[in-house]
């Protein structure tokens, strides 16, 4: 963490249920060691959840013996190689939540109380596209309603990269998608119908309040092998409508050919 260079006293205000994995294993990185080994289609995520847990436990301890509240969903975690050892040497003190601000002065809600200099508010994504119409990608209960955290259906050619929260590094997430966008520009493959996309985002609200809750900070979340098999499945079936869509050029009725490529927005 940045501020433990700069601050004297620095005391966090856990959010509900943290996992903070280590930054290294047996002298590896965590992502090389674990994050790869067990991204395989094959392992089930709820085996990957209880390993990345039972590593995360033998180096960093139980989350709740350094003050963070008990996991009850599914999170993204928190990578720190030091956060940990801050906290048991008490350089660095876990508060569950503030109550009031008066002043300087924090109140939090175990009734303790402490005059502080800054407060930093980092806890998670803040959604605005300024530069954008609301009409073409508004922002609700910070959600933008996008086709697999991509497509911004009825606007073709509008791609949005990166705007999603994996257990993986970004980069995989990015380089994924823009294999998908890169087939979508060559019309090698087309998108579904606008009501086929906006039932599929409805579907994804769903899914991340069941699995993740309903924080704001996790509107954007996804599981990685997930999100990357979703990804896999619609390229595939981007083609087979591609494919079909040529059969009915050569054999079908041509206002049928018309009529589908107004629905899936490519004209």
């Amino acid at each position: 963490m940045i501020f433990l260079s700069i601050c004297t006293s620095l005391k966090p205000k856990a959010r509900p249920g943290v996992l903070i994995t280590p930054q290294y294993v047996f002298g590896q990185s965590y992502n090389e060691f674990v994050v790869r080994r067990l991204q395989r289609r094959w392992i089930p995520g709820a085996l990957r959840r209880r390993i990345t847990r039972a590593i995360t436990f033998m180096v960093h301890g139980r989350p709740t013996d350094l003050g963070f509240k008990p996991l009850t969903h599914r999170v993204h975690p928190t990578t720190s190689a030091t956060i940990v050892a801050d906290i048991s040497f008490g350089r660095v003190a876990v508060k569950q939540g503030i109550e009031r601000i008066e002043g300087c002065t924090l109140h939090f809600v175990d009734g303790s109380r402490e005059a502080f200099d800054e407060v930093v508010a980092a806890t998670g994504f803040d959604m605005e596209f300024s530069f954008l119409p609301s009409d073409v990608v508004g922002v609700a209960d910070n959600r933008i309603d996008l086709f697999k955290r991509v497509i911004a259906p009825g606007w073709p050619g509008l791609y949005f990269i990166g705007i999603v929260n994996l257990d993986t590094p970004i980069n995989y997430a990015c380089e994924r998608q823009a294999l998908w966008v890169r087939e979508l520009e060559t019309g090698n493959v087309l998108l579904p119908s606008r009501g086929d996309m906006m039932a599929g985002i409805a579907a994804k609200h769903r899914w991340v309040e069941r699995h993740y809750g309903t924080a704001l900070r996790h509107t954007v979340q996804e599981g990685s092998m997930i999100y990357y098999a979703e990804l896999r499945s619609e390229l595939w079936r981007g083609r087979r409508r591609y494919m079909l869509q040529k059969l009915l050029a050569l054999f079908g009725d041509p206002k049928r050919v018309e009529n589908d490529t107004h629905s899936h927005g490519l004209t």
